[in-house]
Formats: structure tokens, sequence, C-alpha cells
């Protein structure tokens, strides 16, 4: 819901559960059901910034 949202401080939780929790989280369930809700909103950029951030602060491996 935070990149659903889209403002800066959701920006910044996105960003610190991707950092503490990403290697843990299934990204590829959350991007089944983020899609279509930024489908919706017709809002591809948050899908982009999403995108993004992951490869920024999930390490992989």
């Amino acid at each position: 819901m935070k990149t659903f949202a889209g403002r800066n401080k959701d920006w910044a939780d996105v960003t610190s559960i991707l950092e503490r929790q990403g290697a843990k989280l299934d990204l590829a369930l959350v991007r089944r059901e983020l899609a279509p809700l930024l489908a919706a909103k017709e809002a591809p950029e948050h899908a982009h910034e999403f995108e993004r951030r992951i490869a920024q602060h999930v390490k992989q491996g």
C-alpha cells in the first residue's frame, strides 16, 4: 500500500522495509498484487520507482 500511495514518507517507509526485510519478502507476490492496483490508479511510475528501490536496497544472495 505504501507504493500505491507514493508520498515521500511512504517511499521512505518502502526503502526501510526493503533494507530490513527485502531478502525475506516474496517480491514476486508483491509485484503481482501491486500491478493491478497501480494500473487502476494509472501510476506506472510507482512500479518503476519500486523496482529501482529493490535494485538499490535489497541485498541479493
